[in-house]
């Protein structure tokens, strides 16, 4: 039966950023990261210059790692993301974003939302995969007479409205990874004023449970 390995979670903003505002001093000095959840509290223990893992600054993009926390800021994009994926609702990730433009940066130009759930689906042979790409609709016969190829990697996108925004699902099976598919649900939400819009970081709870039943309804083990 295939299973579902989380790989991460990310909140993504689309708008007008000003990258060079990210660097450590000003989330440290703004109290944006909490200090009382990890990684932080281990690593703000630490003396100043060893308290991020990596920074990388440039006109146009600005970078910052602390553990499995990353932050990337360019012109266009703001993305803040958690490589652990065990319960998204409790991520420090959510708080960050909310202090970062809730208190801070509050007239910074959105347009656009996001929140993703990416991991991996792993099978145990191909009869496992091939009964999974049932269940998703795909006729291997019909494709593999169109292309006139017995073998061949297809991926799925699904788009579809749920809750407050849009949906897209990306199932992609990897071509060096013939028994593994690449899965990402995306839940997107438009801007019309801050507060609504970071007040849609409250369903992230919801958004992974609607992911859990769609890998549900394909025999997935979550």
């Amino acid at each position: 039966m295939p299973t579902f390995e989380g790989q991460f979670l990310s909140i993504v903003f689309l708008g007008r950023h000003n990258p060079q505002i990210l660097n450590h001093d000003f989330l440290v000095d703004q109290t944006v990261l909490p200090r009382d959840r990890e990684p932080f509290q281990s690593l703000l223990a630490k003396e100043r210059n060893k308290q991020f893992d990596q920074f990388i600054s440039t006109p146009v993009m600005a970078t910052i790692r602390y553990g499995p926390v990353s932050i990337i800021v360019d012109e266009n994009r703001y993305q803040i993301k958690d490589d652990r994926l065990a319960d998204p609702a409790s991520s420090p990730i959510m708080g960050i974003a909310r202090k970062y433009f809730g208190d801070l940066l509050r007239y910074t130009p959105l347009k656009v939302g996001g929140v993703n759930l990416n991991g991996v689906i792993r099978f145990t042979d191909e009869e496992d995969l091939g009964r999974f790409e049932q269940r998703e609709g795909l006729n291997r016969q019909a494709i593999s007479g169109l292309i006139g190829q017995p073998a061949f990697r297809a991926s799925l996108t699904l788009g579809f409205a749920w809750h407050k925004g849009l949906v897209e699902v990306r199932l992609h099976r990897a071509k060096n990874e013939p028994e593994t598919i690449r899965a990402n649900f995306n839940y997107e939400f438009g801007y019309s004023d801050i507060d609504s819009f970071l007040a849609n970081l409250d369903d992230v709870g919801l958004v992974y449970q609607r992911f859990r039943e769609f890998l549900a309804s394909l025999e997935v083990v979550a």
